[in-house]
């Protein structure tokens, strides 16, 4: 559990998060740069051939997320765990959420950072401009390419944005800061959130935890 702290930039506390709630392995709180992070869902995405790739956790800023709540609930037609996860509610306000966001995947037999690469590549085809924008293409392109180490069991990539856009990569313990650009950052997580997401069984995972937000 302190592994995530200790990982992503040295400014979760890990003393709190030793003593956190586990779900599925993964803290249910941290922290980053002194701000509460809180768990939404986790999962795991398959390869074509059913075994798994890697795990994932995803979180978002604690209070910044409660505040913008409550639209999600008028725009879900109400507070039920159902209503919230129904349809595209919940990952819908998770990509557009003016909030901090932060993915944990953990390979549980190592992962082929070409593998990695090549999900993102689609994902960015899906929700990308083609031509309209190629000053955003090429930062797709140097994002992608950040993802260059495969991991070996037990290692984590840690992936954080804030709503300015700013990308914030831990891959294997090595630390990056990609690209600044608030359409990217949407685009990524669109990779795991967006309706063409590639694992519609992860993206639900993802956000399963969301109703906590209103507690």
């Amino acid at each position: 559990m302190a592994r995530v702290a200790l990982a992503f930039l040295l400014v979760c506390a890990a003393a709190g998060a030793a003593h956190a709630q586990e779900v599925d392995g993964f803290p249910a709180e941290t922290h980053v740069n002194k701000q509460a992070y809180t768990l939404l869902g986790t999962g795991v995405h398959s390869g074509d051939d059913g075994a798994p790739l890697y795990k994932m956790a995803l979180y978002v800023e604690e209070d910044e997320a409660r505040r913008a709540f409550p639209a999600l609930v008028v725009r879900a037609g109400g507070h039920s765990h159902a209503a919230l996860v129904g349809g595209d509610h919940a990952s819908g306000f998770v990509v557009w959420g003016h909030f901090g966001k932060m993915a944990v995947l953990r390979a549980p037999h190592g992962l082929d950072a070409k593998t990695l690469q090549a999900e993102l590549r689609a994902g960015f085809d899906e929700s990308l401009p083609a031509r309209s924008d190629p000053e955003l293409q090429d930062a797709a392109a140097k994002l992608i390419g950040l993802f260059n180490r495969s991991l070996t069991v037990g290692q984590e990539i840690l992936i954080r944005t804030d709503d300015a856009g700013h990308i914030y990569l831990d891959v294997a313990g090595e630390r990056t800061d990609g690209p600044q650009s608030p359409k990217l950052a949407r685009a990524l997580w669109e990779v795991w959130l967006g309706e063409k997401a590639a694992d519609p069984k992860l993206r639900r995972g993802l956000v399963d935890r969301i109703d906590l937000l209103g507690k």
